[in-house]
């Protein structure tokens, strides 16, 4: 569709060392999304304990291929992140 979401922001937040060979587990989610910025959290766990070892997030904008800031499309959220679609939900469905 000629937009991309560039990390604007990361912010991680160590808790516990891993290991070579260590097998981890990284869940994803968005957490929040605004016309403009989208943040995405993490979560890394060890896959046999469930040990907590690190969480974070990274912030996006919405940019064209020439770097303009420009509104994430509708269908990204509707397909990534229906739950928060909130108030742009309404300017959708007039």
């Amino acid at each position: 569709m000629g937009f991309f979401l560039p990390v604007v922001e990361c912010k991680v937040r160590y808790l516990a060392s891993a290991r070579f060979e260590q097998e981890l587990v990284l869940f994803s989610w968005i957490k929040e999304i605004q016309p403009l910025m989208a943040l995405f959290a993490y979560r890394l766990e060890d896959k046999a304990s469930g040990q907590l070892l690190l969480t974070g997030h990274t912030k996006h904008v919405c940019v064209t291929r020439s770097g303009e800031v420009q509104e994430i499309p509708y269908v990204w959220v509707e397909s990534l992140a229906p739950e928060l679609l909130g108030a742009r939900d309404l300017e959708h469905n007039d």
